[in-house]
């Protein structure tokens, strides 16, 4: 199906317009990955150009500093890759067909109440707030409505996430170290 993969590290960022590649990451537990899929008018080509993005987000990186300020600085950091690997015009706009979230685990405990991961429930609470009120028109951005999509909480234990991205589906799957598998797809977004 697509002969090029491209894997996406911790902390690290990717982006692509191929219809031959796909984008993945592995271990998104208390990570969250940020997915983007949309498109953009490539002056150079003179046409409108399909691309999708991954951030596999290891979290907050300090405390005590503002949880919401952390969020939104992770999500203007993610949009900027974006404006810089389109190399869109500033008067123009990129479109975002799908905005998905994917990652975050809750804490949890032994049974001694000893924590053995720490959870990353802030990080999820101020993401999403965060996101829910940001004005990405004042970025350079369209974004359809509904366009934000979020799945978090759904690994525990062993379990992570392993995520394929192309431009034009997303398929992540919930891996538990003894090869128990639960797939799921989102399908195409256009």
């Amino acid at each position: 199906m697509y002969n090029k993969l491209l894997e996406v590290n911790m902390d690290a960022v990717l982006f692509n317009t191929s219809e031959k590649t796909t984008l993945i990451t592995h271990g998104v537990t208390t990570c969250i990955a940020f997915i983007i899929q949309g498109s953009f008018w490539d002056e150079d080509e003179e046409e409108t150009t399909k691309f999708c993005g991954l951030f596999h987000w290891s979290g907050f990186n300090s405390y005590p500093a503002d949880p919401d300020e952390q969020a939104r600085d992770a999500l203007l950091f993610f949009l900027d890759r974006l404006n810089i690997f389109s190399g869109v015009e500033d008067d123009a706009h990129i479109h975002i067909e799908s905005l998905h979230f994917i990652g975050g685990e809750r804490e949890q405990r032994d049974v001694n109440n000893e924590v053995i991961v720490s959870g990353t429930e802030n990080e999820v609470t101020s993401l999403v707030r965060i996101v829910s009120k940001f004005k990405f028109s004042d970025y350079g951005f369209n974004i359809k409505p509904n366009a934000i999509k979020h799945d978090h909480f759904l690994t525990k234990d062993e379990q992570s996430i392993s995520i394929s991205l192309t431009i034009e589906s997303c398929h992540f799957e919930i891996k538990k170290p003894s090869t128990e598998l639960t797939n799921r797809s989102l399908g195409l977004f256009f």
